[in-house]
């Protein structure tokens, strides 16, 4: 009695190696998935950070460049000096990189869900 019970641990055992549960996933896949998932988490984490964090964000830059734009102050009365010394603006070359990232990225998703018609599983592939 004891020795068929081990017999049934070990071929449980065994079965885990086994050829036939090899349809139902594919441990590479598995892992590219995972991989895919940390990659496109933290590119669109530091997008983020881009462009709404780092050196004020992109948000506390809009207004005061309004202002000068529609307004009659100047550059100077935000502490711009030159490029290195942008005051209030500094790091804005990065927010616009950030946002333009993250419109394309955007506009991916959008057209990829128009293709797909919110769809997770294309037509004809239903099970």
């Amino acid at each position: 009695m004891e020795k068929k019970l081990w017999r049934r641990v070990w071929d449980l055992f065994l079965g885990i190696f086994s050829e036939e549960g090899e349809d139902d996933y594919d441990p590479v896949h598995i892992g590219g998935m995972i991989l895919f998932v940390i990659f496109f988490t933290a590119l669109f984490y530091w997008d983020l950070w881009a462009l709404l964090v780092y050196q004020g964000g992109l948000f506390s830059k809009v207004f005061p460049f309004l202002e000068v734009l529609l307004t009659g102050r100047t550059l100077q009365d935000f502490g711009y000096e030159f490029f290195w010394d942008a005051g209030i603006f500094s790091g804005w070359l990065t927010n616009l990189i950030a946002l333009s990232f993250f419109l394309f990225l955007a506009g991916l998703v959008f057209r990829l869900f128009k293709l797909t018609r919110g769809k997770t599983i294309p037509a004809g592939e239903e099970k």
